[in-house]
């Protein structure tokens, strides 16, 4: 009788426990696992229609007139060889020019000034995929 009566305690005292207070498990967070090398997508390179766009608005918007892509000197930065160049910029210093950079420097043209270069670029309304366009056309400028 005694074995039965500490069991029911046992019993009641793991039934109070699953009905305390929480009225919800915590949850435990699944183990982040990073992609191995061979499991990382490659991202594809721009197609030759992005590239053409690209060249076109830079054309058309005007980006040309300061910027030129063969290496010779102008109000802005040559984009000949800009792609994955290191740049100082003002009050900021070395950066290495890529995506995130571009995309700064076209949307916000005052935020970060090439050393050496007027603050001269305006701004500009172009959408994300104009700004991708352009700068798939920049990154082929070797």
């Amino acid at each position: 009788m005694r074995i039965v009566v500490i069991g029911l305690l046992c019993l009641l005292g793991l039934a109070l426990t699953a009905c305390g207070n929480d009225p919800e498990p915590t949850p435990v967070p699944e183990p982040t696992v990073a992609p191995t090398p061979a499991e990382t997508p490659t991202p594809a390179p721009p197609s030759a229609s992005l590239i053409n766009t690209g060249k076109q608005l830079s054309s058309i918007h005007g980006c040309l007139g300061c910027h030129s892509v063969d290496g010779r000197e102008n109000i802005g930065p040559t984009w000949q060889g800009l792609f994955g160049k290191t740049e100082t910029l003002d009050g900021i210093g070395p950066v290495v020019v890529d995506e995130t950079y571009l995309t700064i420097a076209i949307k916000s043209p005052s935020e970060e000034i090439v050393s050496g270069f007027p603050d001269a670029m305006p701004s500009n309304d172009l959408q994300v995929d104009q700004i991708d366009a352009i700068i798939a056309y920049i990154a082929t400028l070797k």
